[in-house]
Protein backbone atom coordinates (compact mmCIF):
# COMPACT_ATOMS: atom_id res chain seq x y z
CA UNK A 1 0.00 0.00 0.00
CA UNK A 2 2.77 2.51 0.64
CA UNK A 3 4.63 1.33 -2.41
CA UNK A 4 1.02 2.12 -4.03
CA UNK A 5 0.41 5.51 -2.53
CA UNK A 6 4.12 6.72 -3.25
CA UNK A 7 2.86 7.24 -7.38
CA UNK A 8 -0.70 8.40 -5.94
CA UNK A 9 -1.89 11.83 -6.89
CA UNK A 10 -2.46 13.26 -3.67
CA UNK A 11 -3.75 16.62 -4.68
CA UNK A 12 -7.33 15.26 -4.24
CA UNK A 13 -9.69 16.35 -1.34
CA UNK A 14 -9.03 13.36 0.41
CA UNK A 15 -4.94 13.86 0.42
CA UNK A 16 -5.62 17.35 1.08
CA UNK A 17 -3.55 17.13 4.47
CA UNK A 18 0.26 16.96 2.96
CA UNK A 19 1.35 15.98 -0.53
CA UNK A 20 4.66 14.13 1.12
CA UNK A 21 4.74 11.29 3.06
CA UNK A 22 4.22 9.47 5.59
CA UNK A 23 0.76 11.99 5.57
CA UNK A 24 -0.64 10.35 2.02
CA UNK A 25 -1.26 7.61 4.31
CA UNK A 26 -3.53 9.71 6.21
CA UNK A 27 -7.18 11.27 4.74
CA UNK A 28 -9.21 14.20 6.10
CA UNK A 29 -10.93 11.50 8.57
CA UNK A 30 -8.25 10.44 10.73
CA UNK A 31 -9.40 11.71 13.90
CA UNK A 32 -12.42 9.56 13.79
CA UNK A 33 -15.96 10.49 15.34
CA UNK A 34 -14.30 10.39 18.91
CA UNK A 35 -15.36 14.73 19.24
CA UNK A 36 -18.75 13.61 18.70
CA UNK A 37 -19.07 10.81 20.68
CA UNK A 38 -17.29 13.26 23.91
CA UNK A 39 -19.83 15.47 22.73
CA UNK A 40 -22.72 13.40 23.37
CA UNK A 41 -21.92 12.41 27.27
CA UNK A 42 -20.64 15.89 27.77
CA UNK A 43 -24.35 16.13 26.83
CA UNK A 44 -25.93 13.59 28.71
CA UNK A 45 -24.80 14.56 31.75
CA UNK A 46 -25.31 18.22 31.58
CA UNK A 47 -29.29 17.48 31.02
CA UNK A 48 -28.99 15.27 34.05
CA UNK A 49 -27.53 18.21 35.69
CA UNK A 50 -30.12 20.79 34.20
CA UNK A 51 -33.52 21.14 35.24
CA UNK A 52 -34.24 22.98 31.92
CA UNK A 53 -32.30 20.43 29.47
CA UNK A 54 -34.37 17.67 31.16
CA UNK A 55 -37.81 19.57 29.87
CA UNK A 56 -36.29 20.41 27.07
CA UNK A 57 -35.77 16.46 26.07
CA UNK A 58 -39.39 15.70 26.76
CA UNK A 59 -40.51 17.57 23.26
CA UNK A 60 -39.37 17.14 19.89
CA UNK A 61 -38.55 20.51 19.37
CA UNK A 62 -36.53 20.09 22.80
CA UNK A 63 -34.69 17.24 21.55
CA UNK A 64 -33.95 18.78 17.94
CA UNK A 65 -32.28 21.66 19.81
CA UNK A 66 -30.35 19.45 22.08
CA UNK A 67 -29.09 17.72 19.01
CA UNK A 68 -27.83 20.82 17.53
CA UNK A 69 -26.00 22.14 20.30
CA UNK A 70 -24.60 18.49 20.55
CA UNK A 71 -23.18 18.78 17.07
CA UNK A 72 -22.20 22.24 17.70
CA UNK A 73 -20.16 21.37 20.77
CA UNK A 74 -18.82 18.26 18.85
CA UNK A 75 -17.30 20.95 16.34
CA UNK A 76 -15.79 23.32 18.84
CA UNK A 77 -13.93 19.33 20.45
CA UNK A 78 -12.63 18.43 16.61
CA UNK A 79 -11.29 21.96 16.19
CA UNK A 80 -9.59 22.04 19.74
CA UNK A 81 -8.42 18.06 19.19
CA UNK A 82 -6.96 18.87 15.59
CA UNK A 83 -5.30 21.41 17.15
CA UNK A 84 -3.65 18.86 19.61
CA UNK A 85 -2.93 17.03 17.06
CA UNK A 86 -1.19 18.87 14.46
CA UNK A 87 1.18 19.89 17.71
CA UNK A 88 1.91 15.95 18.36
CA UNK A 89 3.29 15.70 14.88
CA UNK A 90 5.43 18.27 14.51
CA UNK A 91 7.07 17.24 18.15
CA UNK A 92 10.78 16.42 16.77
CA UNK A 93 11.09 12.92 19.26
CA UNK A 94 8.18 11.08 17.39
CA UNK A 95 10.21 12.10 14.67
CA UNK A 96 7.68 14.61 13.28
CA UNK A 97 4.85 13.96 10.74
CA UNK A 98 4.84 17.09 9.53
CA UNK A 99 7.39 19.94 9.14
CA UNK A 100 7.28 22.87 11.08
CA UNK A 101 3.81 25.13 10.03
CA UNK A 102 3.10 28.57 9.90
CA UNK A 103 -0.30 29.57 12.07
CA UNK A 104 -2.20 29.65 8.19
CA UNK A 105 -1.10 26.24 7.32
CA UNK A 106 -1.69 24.87 10.78
CA UNK A 107 -5.41 26.58 11.09
CA UNK A 108 -6.19 24.38 7.19
CA UNK A 109 -5.05 20.97 8.68
CA UNK A 110 -7.30 21.77 11.76
CA UNK A 111 -10.71 22.88 9.48
CA UNK A 112 -9.97 19.57 7.10
CA UNK A 113 -9.69 17.20 10.56
CA UNK A 114 -12.70 19.15 11.66
CA UNK A 115 -14.53 18.62 8.62
CA UNK A 116 -13.25 14.92 8.45
CA UNK A 117 -15.27 14.25 11.91
CA UNK A 118 -17.81 16.26 10.89
CA UNK A 119 -18.83 14.13 7.51
CA UNK A 120 -18.92 10.81 9.97
CA UNK A 121 -21.29 12.79 12.03
CA UNK A 122 -23.33 13.08 8.79
CA UNK A 123 -23.00 9.49 7.86
CA UNK A 124 -24.18 8.83 11.78
CA UNK A 125 -27.29 10.95 11.31
CA UNK A 126 -27.86 8.75 8.55
CA UNK A 127 -27.90 5.65 10.28
CA UNK A 128 -29.87 6.95 13.14
CA UNK A 129 -32.75 7.28 10.82
CA UNK A 130 -33.21 4.26 9.54
CA UNK A 131 -33.84 3.35 13.26
CA UNK A 132 -30.82 3.05 15.51
CA UNK A 133 -32.12 5.95 17.39
CA UNK A 134 -29.64 9.25 18.43
CA UNK A 135 -26.17 8.55 18.72
CA UNK A 136 -26.31 4.82 18.21
CA UNK A 137 -24.84 5.42 14.42
CA UNK A 138 -22.16 7.40 15.96
CA UNK A 139 -21.40 4.68 18.57
CA UNK A 140 -21.56 2.24 16.11
CA UNK A 141 -18.94 4.14 13.73
CA UNK A 142 -16.64 4.90 17.24
CA UNK A 143 -16.64 1.01 17.66
CA UNK A 144 -15.93 -0.37 14.65
CA UNK A 145 -12.92 1.95 13.86
CA UNK A 146 -10.74 0.24 16.41
CA UNK A 147 -12.06 -2.91 15.51
CA UNK A 148 -11.29 -2.53 12.10
CA UNK A 149 -7.15 -1.28 13.57
CA UNK A 150 -7.01 -5.23 14.92
CA UNK A 151 -8.31 -6.94 12.19
CA UNK A 152 -5.43 -5.02 10.06
CA UNK A 153 -2.76 -5.85 12.93
CA UNK A 154 -3.97 -9.39 12.77
CA UNK A 155 -3.19 -9.83 9.22
CA UNK A 156 0.00 -7.50 9.54
CA UNK A 157 1.45 -9.87 12.31
CA UNK A 158 0.76 -13.00 9.60
CA UNK A 159 2.10 -11.39 7.08
CA UNK A 160 5.31 -10.73 9.07
CA UNK A 161 5.79 -14.03 9.96
CA UNK A 162 7.84 -16.59 7.75
CA UNK A 163 6.86 -19.64 9.67
CA UNK A 164 3.17 -19.49 10.08
CA UNK A 165 3.45 -22.97 12.76
CA UNK A 166 4.96 -20.33 15.50
CA UNK A 167 1.40 -19.09 15.19
CA UNK A 168 -1.21 -21.39 15.79
CA UNK A 169 -0.53 -21.76 19.46
CA UNK A 170 -0.98 -17.50 19.79
CA UNK A 171 -3.73 -17.58 17.79
CA UNK A 172 -5.60 -20.47 19.16
CA UNK A 173 -5.41 -18.45 22.74
CA UNK A 174 -6.13 -15.32 21.45
CA UNK A 175 -9.47 -16.94 19.88
CA UNK A 176 -10.21 -18.46 23.10
CA UNK A 177 -9.76 -14.79 24.86
CA UNK A 178 -12.61 -13.32 22.12
CA UNK A 179 -14.73 -15.99 22.30
CA UNK A 180 -14.97 -16.06 26.49
CA UNK A 181 -15.20 -12.43 26.24
CA UNK A 182 -18.12 -12.20 23.51
CA UNK A 183 -20.11 -14.77 25.31
CA UNK A 184 -19.48 -13.35 28.80
CA UNK A 185 -20.73 -9.73 27.69
CA UNK A 186 -23.77 -11.17 25.55
CA UNK A 187 -24.81 -12.88 29.08
CA UNK A 188 -24.05 -10.04 31.35
CA UNK A 189 -25.44 -7.27 28.64
CA UNK A 190 -29.22 -9.00 28.57
CA UNK A 191 -28.45 -10.47 32.45
CA UNK A 192 -31.55 -8.46 34.39
CA UNK A 193 -32.70 -8.09 38.27
CA UNK A 194 -36.78 -8.32 38.30
CA UNK A 195 -38.29 -6.54 41.18
CA UNK A 196 -41.90 -5.11 41.88
CA UNK A 197 -42.17 -1.61 41.30
CA UNK A 198 -43.71 0.85 44.42
CA UNK A 199 -47.11 1.09 42.69
CA UNK A 200 -47.31 -2.51 42.09
CA UNK A 201 -46.88 -2.99 45.95
CA UNK A 202 -49.26 -0.70 46.83
CA UNK A 203 -52.15 -2.14 44.43
CA UNK A 204 -50.82 -5.83 45.41
CA UNK A 205 -50.21 -6.37 41.93
CA UNK A 206 -47.94 -8.96 39.99
CA UNK A 207 -46.37 -6.47 37.90
CA UNK A 208 -42.55 -5.94 37.84
CA UNK A 209 -40.14 -4.01 36.78
CA UNK A 210 -36.62 -5.10 35.27
CA UNK A 211 -32.78 -3.38 36.17
CA UNK A 212 -30.28 -4.03 33.95
CA UNK A 213 -27.26 -5.53 35.86
CA UNK A 214 -25.06 -2.95 33.11
CA UNK A 215 -27.13 -0.21 34.45
CA UNK A 216 -24.16 2.25 33.69
CA UNK A 217 -23.57 1.17 29.90
CA UNK A 218 -20.21 -0.19 28.66
CA UNK A 219 -19.28 3.24 26.74
CA UNK A 220 -18.62 6.14 29.38
CA UNK A 221 -17.10 4.24 32.36
CA UNK A 222 -14.40 2.72 30.54
CA UNK A 223 -13.88 6.18 28.43
CA UNK A 224 -13.76 8.29 31.52
CA UNK A 225 -11.19 5.45 33.15
CA UNK A 226 -8.94 5.87 30.04
CA UNK A 227 -8.74 9.63 29.89
CA UNK A 228 -8.17 9.42 33.55
CA UNK A 229 -5.01 7.10 32.92
CA UNK A 230 -3.87 8.92 29.49
CA UNK A 231 -3.23 12.05 31.18
CA UNK A 232 0.12 11.74 32.80
CA UNK A 233 0.62 10.66 29.06
CA UNK A 234 -0.31 14.01 27.86
CA UNK A 235 1.74 15.94 30.16
CA UNK A 236 4.82 13.60 29.27
CA UNK A 237 4.80 15.03 25.85
CA UNK A 238 5.85 18.29 27.01
CA UNK A 239 8.69 17.41 28.96
CA UNK A 240 10.19 15.03 25.98
CA UNK A 241 12.59 17.67 25.40
CA UNK A 242 13.30 19.27 28.76
CA UNK A 243 13.21 16.58 30.79
CA UNK A 244 13.43 13.29 28.00
CA UNK A 245 14.15 11.06 31.47
CA UNK A 246 10.87 11.84 33.35
CA UNK A 247 9.19 11.61 30.14
CA UNK A 248 10.29 7.51 29.56
CA UNK A 249 9.51 6.93 33.31
CA UNK A 250 6.19 8.12 32.68
CA UNK A 251 5.29 6.29 29.51
CA UNK A 252 6.97 3.08 30.61
CA UNK A 253 4.76 3.34 33.79
CA UNK A 254 1.40 4.16 32.79
CA UNK A 255 1.33 0.85 30.61
CA UNK A 256 0.92 -2.20 32.16
CA UNK A 257 3.73 -4.16 29.80
CA UNK A 258 6.66 -2.11 31.66
CA UNK A 259 9.69 -3.52 32.96
CA UNK A 260 8.59 -2.96 36.45
CA UNK A 261 6.21 -6.03 37.40
CA UNK A 262 4.93 -3.71 40.77
CA UNK A 263 4.14 -0.71 38.85
CA UNK A 264 2.66 -2.66 36.13
CA UNK A 265 0.29 -4.27 39.28
CA UNK A 266 -0.59 -0.89 40.45
CA UNK A 267 -1.42 0.69 37.14
CA UNK A 268 -3.88 -2.41 36.73
CA UNK A 269 -5.72 -1.56 39.86
CA UNK A 270 -5.65 1.78 39.89
CA UNK A 271 -7.25 0.86 35.98
CA UNK A 272 -9.71 -1.39 37.29
CA UNK A 273 -10.51 0.82 40.48
CA UNK A 274 -11.18 3.81 38.02
CA UNK A 275 -13.43 2.14 35.63
CA UNK A 276 -15.23 1.04 38.71
CA UNK A 277 -15.54 4.14 40.61
CA UNK A 278 -16.75 5.44 37.11
CA UNK A 279 -19.31 3.01 36.76
CA UNK A 280 -21.00 4.06 40.09
CA UNK A 281 -20.90 7.92 39.32
CA UNK A 282 -22.37 7.45 35.80
CA UNK A 283 -25.38 5.53 37.37
CA UNK A 284 -25.47 8.14 39.87
CA UNK A 285 -26.10 11.29 37.50
CA UNK A 286 -27.99 9.59 35.80
CA UNK A 287 -30.61 8.10 38.54
CA UNK A 288 -29.36 9.67 41.30
CA UNK A 289 -30.72 12.84 40.57
CA UNK A 290 -34.06 11.85 39.04
CA UNK A 291 -37.12 12.60 41.00
CA UNK A 292 -39.80 9.85 39.70
CA UNK A 293 -37.29 7.29 40.78
CA UNK A 294 -38.70 5.24 43.83
CA UNK A 295 -35.86 5.57 47.10
CA UNK A 296 -36.40 1.90 47.27
CA UNK A 297 -35.03 1.45 44.06
CA UNK A 298 -31.80 3.23 44.57
CA UNK A 299 -29.83 0.97 46.58
CA UNK A 300 -30.52 -2.09 44.31
CA UNK A 301 -29.41 0.23 41.37
CA UNK A 302 -26.29 1.27 43.19
CA UNK A 303 -25.25 -2.66 43.70
CA UNK A 304 -26.14 -3.43 40.33
CA UNK A 305 -23.66 -0.22 39.57
CA UNK A 306 -20.56 -1.60 41.60
CA UNK A 307 -21.15 -5.31 40.20
CA UNK A 308 -21.56 -3.89 36.14
CA UNK A 309 -18.34 -2.33 36.83
CA UNK A 310 -16.31 -4.91 38.32
CA UNK A 311 -17.52 -6.97 35.10
CA UNK A 312 -15.87 -3.87 32.45
CA UNK A 313 -13.11 -3.97 35.04
CA UNK A 314 -12.56 -7.44 33.81
CA UNK A 315 -13.03 -7.46 30.74
CA UNK A 316 -11.36 -4.10 29.68
CA UNK A 317 -8.41 -4.15 32.15
CA UNK A 318 -7.80 -7.90 33.30
CA UNK A 319 -8.99 -10.14 29.98
CA UNK A 320 -6.22 -7.91 27.85
CA UNK A 321 -3.65 -8.42 30.32
CA UNK A 322 -3.73 -11.99 30.41
CA UNK A 323 -4.13 -12.34 26.72
CA UNK A 324 -1.16 -10.51 26.69
CA UNK A 325 0.77 -12.90 28.88
CA UNK A 326 -0.78 -16.39 27.31
CA UNK A 327 0.10 -14.70 23.98
CA UNK A 328 3.48 -14.01 24.76
CA UNK A 329 4.12 -16.94 26.45
CA UNK A 330 3.33 -18.95 23.61
CA UNK A 331 5.86 -17.46 21.66
CA UNK A 332 4.05 -14.29 19.98
CA UNK A 333 2.15 -11.42 21.34
CA UNK A 334 -1.51 -10.88 19.56
CA UNK A 335 -3.29 -8.36 21.06
CA UNK A 336 -7.10 -7.76 22.22
CA UNK A 337 -8.84 -4.77 23.02
CA UNK A 338 -11.90 -5.59 25.49
CA UNK A 339 -13.26 -2.17 25.64
CA UNK A 340 -14.11 -2.28 21.64
CA UNK A 341 -14.94 -5.78 21.56
CA UNK A 342 -17.50 -5.34 24.71
CA UNK A 343 -18.45 -2.29 22.84
CA UNK A 344 -19.49 -3.32 19.82
CA UNK A 345 -21.05 -6.44 21.40
CA UNK A 346 -23.71 -4.47 23.41
CA UNK A 347 -24.52 -2.19 20.59
CA UNK A 348 -25.27 -4.99 18.14
CA UNK A 349 -27.38 -6.33 20.84
CA UNK A 350 -28.83 -3.08 21.38
CA UNK A 351 -29.75 -2.79 17.97
CA UNK A 352 -31.27 -5.96 17.81
CA UNK A 353 -33.58 -5.33 20.53
CA UNK A 354 -34.48 -2.35 19.15
CA UNK A 355 -35.42 -3.76 15.88
CA UNK A 356 -37.36 -6.89 17.46
CA UNK A 357 -39.18 -4.20 19.37
CA UNK A 358 -40.14 -2.03 16.48
CA UNK A 359 -42.33 -5.02 15.24
CA UNK A 360 -44.38 -5.79 18.61
CA UNK A 361 -47.13 -3.69 19.76
CA UNK A 362 -47.38 -2.08 23.77
CA UNK A 363 -44.07 -1.63 25.80
CA UNK A 364 -43.84 -4.33 27.95
CA UNK A 365 -42.33 -4.71 31.08
CA UNK A 366 -39.99 -1.64 31.61
CA UNK A 367 -36.29 -2.00 31.62
CA UNK A 368 -34.09 0.67 33.78
CA UNK A 369 -30.64 1.26 32.04
CA UNK A 370 -28.09 4.02 30.96
CA UNK A 371 -29.20 5.91 27.78
CA UNK A 372 -26.27 5.66 26.22
CA UNK A 373 -24.56 2.12 25.33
Amino acid sequence: MNQLLLFTNTSTFLHAIGGALPFDRYSIVVMGIGPYINALIIMSIVAVMSQRMRTMRESPDGRLRLQRWTKALAVVLAFGQSYGWTVLMQVPTFPPQLDAMDWFSQLTVMLELTAGTMILVLLSDTLDEFGLGFGSGAVLIYALSPLADEVHELAQTFASTQLFAALYRPFAIWVGFSVALVVATVVVVLAVRRMPSVESRKAKSTKRIQLKVLMSGVLRPPMFAQAVMFSPVIVANYYMVSNPDLARWIYSAMNPYGPNPWIDLAYLAIYATLVIAFAYFVVAIDFGRTTTMPREMLAPIYRLALIGGAFLAVIVVLVPFLNHLATYAAGRVIPLSGFEAVLLVALILAIVGALEQSGKKGGGVPVLASRLP
